[in-house]
């Protein structure tokens, strides 16, 4: 299933054409298994949103606001946004083209898109995800522990090796085995650890 979205404004009053092209390989010597079959053209009444951003001066351990500009007539739009690791996305609704998240976690990675609401049953497609980090928070609960399970971010100065969100790696030697990197073969427990 794909879908194909064209600007209007590139190709409004013009007869275009519409191709669909199979290329075999020759990696098999049978004729092509390719089909085409529920092809529709639609009319968009309700355009996605553009510029999806986060204002960088905004970010805190905790918050965060997004912005974007809209480029139909709508006058509201579903924000989602989930945790990078997470498969599950949270949603809220916006009567504005900016919105404020207030209750984030502290030094966690997290996914946002934007779809225009435009009226009963007729919404934008969702526009392309942003990624952006809260600030550190400060470890104030004790025992603390990392279990290394997230993927590494890279490095951010001093450091000069890729590293978990909120450390620093330094590799101090020539070569991978001067410094930590994140390993899933033989982890304590969950699915990594720093080897």
């Amino acid at each position: 299933h794909a879908t194909l979205v064209l600007d209007s404004a590139t190709y409004a009053n013009k007869l275009m054409k519409i191709m669909f092209v199979w290329h075999s390989d020759g990696s098999i010597n049978t004729p092509p298994a390719a089909a085409i079959d529920n092809v529709s053209i639609q009319a968009i009444t309700c355009p996605r949103p553009s510029n999806l951003a986060v204002v960088d001066s905004t970010i805190t351990t905790t918050d965060a606001t997004i912005s974007w500009h809209e480029t139909g007539l709508a006058t509201s739009w579903r924000v989602y946004y989930k945790t990078s690791v997470s498969t599950v996305w949270d949603s809220v609704d916006a009567t504005d083209t900016t919105y404020t998240f207030n209750t984030l976690n502290p030094s966690t990675l997290y996914n946002v898109v934007v779809k225009a609401l435009c009226g009963s049953g007729d919404e934008s497609m969702l526009t392309p995800s942003i990624s952006f980090a809260t600030s550190c928070g400060i470890v104030t609960t004790f025992p603390w522990s990392e279990g290394f399970e997230n993927a590494w971010v890279a490095a951010v100065a001093p450091g000069n090796a890729a590293a978990p969100m909120c450390w620093t790696n330094i590799n101090l030697g020539a070569g991978t085995s001067n410094y930590w990197q994140r390993n899933t073969s033989y982890p304590h427990s969950g699915n990594a650890d720093a080897a």
